[in-house]
């Protein structure tokens, strides 16, 4: 695919990303949490592990989208990077109640995805091909379990709070103050081996975004999909496979499978699970004439309009419960009816939200 082609939407894309906004959504908006609503404490993987990595792998097949249409304008780069990493610091005092500079978050959320976007966008300027961004996922599964590998064995055969990978990279004394939970948790969701695990879990979603083009590129999309796809979504649970076993060769555990430290098997396998949805989607979705794929989109209409303002109801639905909680607006429910209704209602408000916003094309982007 030639880089300036004009081309529609691929609007399978924004309702896989509806799909996971109605999860964003209704999870973090269950006022007591537990189980799956509730983040799993360490070595492990919950629903709503699942959320923020799915939006991650969407974003890099969003990118790879963008950039073969032509968008790769270095200011709007920059300035999607600085309004991100703004945004992050408000984002983070609001949702914490922290406003004081002293032990503000410096890798907040929103800056990690800054971040991610930053380092996935860059690499298209080079690399615009399949097999390209292949090579750039095993390098970086490679890298990152190779990391992991080293520590594990340096911390007596498994990574543990008090020996990680995070623990020695990230919490160190001089910006303990600014990491996450001041570093009691042992770990860094946000810090620099998060913001690799992500840069691997971008990139794969990346990877499913270019089968697809070469899907829209050829005569038969089906064939390309299901020879490309499959070849694809294999090779990457075989990969998962591999980083999990190396640390075995070595006298180590298997490399767990979880998100606190985003180790490369959750990016890997979590990346190919959303992958797979998406190509899946794909096949049903973008096919026919402009006629015909607008009567589809049709009944999908609340799905399609969550996935164009993902931005906003992503990141809009975590500021509003955090505020609802520091008020006190919803301990009230415990116990009623309303407990059980409030997350269907909250998913049902953000729904009309976006709805009205894309019948009048306004859109939040960076």
């Amino acid at each position: 695919m030639v880089s300036g082609t004009k081309l529609h939407r691929v609007a399978s894309l924004d309702v896989v990303r509806g799909l996971m906004l109605v999860a964003s959504v209704g999870v973090n908006s269950v006022i007591n949490a537990s189980g799956q609503s509730e983040h799993h404490p360490w070595n492990g993987v919950h629903l709503i592990d699942l959320i923020f990595p799915i939006f991650v792998t969407l974003t890099g097949a969003g990118i790879a989208f963008a950039y073969v249409r032509g968008i790769s304008n270095p200011r709007r780069l920059v300035r999607r990077v600085v309004v991100l990493t703004t945004a992050g610091f408000v984002y983070g005092a609001l949702t914490t109640a922290n406003w004081d500079p002293a032990t503000t978050r410096v890798f907040g959320i929103l800056q990690l995805y800054a971040v991610v976007i930053l380092l996935v966008c860059l690499a298209h300027i080079w690399i615009r091909t399949t097999l390209g961004w292949v090579v750039v996922v095993l390098v970086l599964t490679a890298g990152l379990t190779l990391l992991h590998t080293v520590f594990m064995v340096h911390c007596g055969g498994m990574v543990t709070r008090e020996c990680n990978p995070s623990l020695t990279i990230d919490l160190q004394q001089a910006w303990l103050a600014h990491t996450y939970h001041l570093g009691e948790s042992g770990h860094d969701p946000e810090g620099l081996v998060s913001m690799a695990g992500a840069t691997l879990q971008a990139s794969v979603g990346a990877l499913f975004g270019h089968v697809i083009l070469n899907a829209r590129a050829a005569q038969d999309r089906v064939t390309v999909v299901r020879r490309l796809g499959t070849a694809v979504s294999l090779g990457l649970v075989v990969l998962a496979a591999a980083s999990i076993l190396l640390p075995v060769l070595v006298g180590a555990e298997p490399l767990p499978v979880m998100k606190r430290l985003w180790t490369p098997p959750f990016a890997v396998l979590t990346g190919a699970g959303t992958g797979v949805v998406l190509l899946l989607a794909y096949l049903l979705i973008d096919h026919g004439d402009s006629q015909e794929r607008a009567a589809r989109l049709r009944p999908l209409e609340p799905l399609l309009a969550l996935g164009r303002n993902s931005l906003l109801v992503y990141f809009g639905s975590h500021v509003l419960n955090a505020l609802f909680r520091q008020w006190g607006w919803v301990q009230p429910l415990t116990g009623t009816p309303w407990e059980h209704l409030f997350p269907v209602l909250s998913i049902l408000a953000w729904t009309a939200l976006a709805m009205v916003l894309n019948r009048h094309r306004l859109y939040l982007r960076a």
